[in-house]
């Protein structure tokens, strides 16, 4: 009576087995990842639904930036503008320093956001401080900063086409340990935008949807370097001269556009 397996039957389902590990591994790992871009999307769509409710209360104005360098704390609302959404969804101010319960981070993306050290949170929000000595938490996204220099909905021409909250990823792309992402981006940084869901990135856009998106790169070039973008496109004359997606106008700019190169 046969007892057992030959060491050749034995190393024939080895090899069976190793083939199935090779082709489907891949495909797992690629089930997650969709399962982690949806999350994504969900969080994305849920800011979109704050985003809304915080133009109803405000007269059909997002955050601001004043233009006047005399007014007080001008730069206050660009740095904290999550925590004015945060009153429309399901968590706490201090949540954010976190992943769990946190709106504002992707499971793909879980950046770490360093706001700029000229203005300074509200004490009842509980923020902790980290050994740095900064204000830092997870947040995935970044407001596009045009936003801010025109903040009413109405002087927007087609926001179903106009960016609001982008993924992205550390200042200037950078890949070193501890690199820090910021809470705005405006069209001449495109570089920091992050597309690794599939090779897209999720988007709010002005109107409150949420639609994922290929960029459009020069020919063999990996969007590292600003100049790579074509769409979003990058603004070569720098952030007072947004075009497309970024500005109100859209490609109906009142000066000529021009790429950066």
């Amino acid at each position: 009576m046969r007892k057992g397996f030959t060491l050749i039957e034995l190393l024939v389902v080895i090899a069976i087995i190793a083939i199935l590990a090779a082709i489907l591994f891949p495909v797992f790992a690629q089930a997650r990842e969709k399962a982690r871009q949806t999350v994504c999307a969900s969080n994305l769509k849920q800011l979109g639904i704050a985003q809304q409710m915080y133009l109803q209360d405000y007269d059909e104005q997002f955050f601001t930036r004043p233009r006047s360098n005399t007014v007080p704390n001008r730069y206050w609302q660009e740095d904290w503008w999550p925590f004015l959404l945060i009153p429309y969804i399901k968590m706490k101010p201090s949540d954010i320093q976190g992943t769990r319960e946190n709106f504002f981070s992707c499971p793909s993306n879980p950046i770490v956001m360093s706001p700029n050290p000229r203005t300074r949170p509200l004490p009842e929000w509980g923020l902790t401080l980290t050994p740095r000595r900064t204000y830092e938490f997870h947040m995935s996204y970044a407001l596009s900063e045009h936003v801010l220099d025109y903040p009413a909905i109405a002087t927007w021409e087609q926001p179903a086409e106009s960016l609001f909250l982008l993924e992205v990823r550390a200042r200037n792309a950078s890949q070193l340990a501890n690199a820090t992402a910021d809470t705005d981006i405006d069209c001449g940084q495109t570089n920091e935008i992050w597309f690794s869901h599939s090779g897209g990135t999720n988007i709010l856009w002005m109107d409150g949807h949420v639609k994922w998106l290929r960029p459009s790169l020069r020919a063999g070039r990996d969007g590292r370097n600003a100049g790579d973008w074509l769409y979003p496109p990058c603004c070569g004359d720098g952030d007072n001269a947004p075009f497309g997606p970024w500005a109100p106008w859209g490609m109906n700019a009142p000066f000529p556009i021009r790429y950066c190169s």
